[in-house]
């Protein structure tokens, strides 16, 4: 509700104003942009709602695959939510992090079956099946699950004595530096963002849990300074005008 009405705006300024929407994504670059006429595909990218099928995808601001993403995981935190309160009876911490962690595996799973399924390789955003099951939510859902995740473990440390408050960070650490050699490894491309989504929340996790480590509290001074602050508070309406 908040990014839809500055996303109508730079939909319509982009559309309408400048004639540089995506309308055919499939030609060459400069050749599929254009003014955004057809009534399809206007109603689709109003409604946000284009990804769901080969033709209209990719359509219109390129990187609004995104928020159709974020809205099926706004759709999909109700039933989350449900699964935690019922397997509440086994542990507060267990159910805050259960819904989570089941989002992050069927997210790595659905992100193989995706590269498979394009024999390894990128999946381009084409007109193809492969590439709306790509950049759908169940893909996706392994970045929001390990966010959810690192959520659940900052509230639960709360309550956490010194020592487990070290061991927590030693986790964070390690999962760090896993995962920084695994995308060092596998170099770029979608094989990597897994790995690239649990070490920005156990980042996460490192400089937000009480006590944090001097290196963790180091970059929370770095980031509270004027650029990064500034960046984070613009950063969303750079990436739809990009």
């Amino acid at each position: 509700l908040r990014v839809w009405p500055a996303y109508l705006v730079i939909l319509a300024i982009v559309g309408f104003g400048f004639g540089l929407t995506v309308v055919d994504k499939d030609a060459p670059t400069l050749e599929g942009l254009g003014r955004l006429t057809d009534p399809v595909l206007l109603i689709t990218n109003l409604l946000l709602v284009q990804g769901y099928s080969p033709e209209p995808a990719f359509t219109g601001l390129g990187v609004s695959w995104s928020l159709i993403t974020e809205i099926g995981f706004y759709i999909l935190l109700p039933p989350l939510g449900y699964l935690g309160i019922r397997l509440a009876r086994r542990g507060r911490v267990f159910a805050a992090i259960m819904p989570g962690l089941l989002l992050l595996v069927v997210g790595v799973a659905s992100r193989i079956v995706s590269l498979a399924w394009n024999n390894w390789e990128d999946v381009r955003p084409e007109s193809t099946w492969n590439a709306v099951f790509d950049r759908s939510t169940l893909v996706q859902c392994d970045l929001f699950g390990a966010g959810m995740i690192a959520a659940a473990v900052l509230v639960a440390s709360s309550r956490m004595s010194d020592s487990q408050l070290a061991k927590l960070r030693r986790s964070m650490w390690a999962a760090v530096i896993v995962c920084a050699v695994m995308v060092l490894i596998l170099g770029s491309g979608q094989k990597q963002t897994s790995f690239m989504g649990v070490a920005f929340a156990a980042g996460i996790v490192l400089t937000q849990v009480r006590q944090p480590d001097r290196a963790s509290r180091a970059l929370v001074r770095i980031m509270d300074t004027a650029p990064p602050r500034l960046a984070g508070e613009i950063s969303l309406c750079c990436y739809l005008w990009h």
